[in-house]
């Protein structure tokens, strides 16, 4: 997965989380981190490997050691999460 790639994943998340959650911070880990405090203990684990991955993504050296395929598990099932949420 390029670091372009993991990047948009990480803020298409963040975005969910701001307008289904109303988490708000400056950075997309920020807002990951806030919004893995409301999710159920399964989900908060790979929200928080998203804003964990979240710094290393900027980096084209470090965006190389985030597992690509854990990325996307863990936000295919975020997104679904939150696009269950009322609004």
């Amino acid at each position: 997965m390029s670091p372009n790639e993991l990047q948009d994943l990480i803020d298409k998340v963040a975005r969910m989380a701001r307008r289904r959650l109303g988490v708000r911070g400056r950075t997309a880990e920020i807002r990951l981190t806030r919004a893995a405090r409301l999710m159920p203990s399964d989900l908060r684990r790979d929200m928080q490997f998203l804003a964990d991955a979240a710094p290393m993504a900027l980096s084209p050296k470090l965006s190389n050691m985030v597992d690509g395929a854990r990325a996307e598990r863990a936000a295919a099932g975020a997104l679904r999460k939150l696009a269950s949420q009322p609004i």
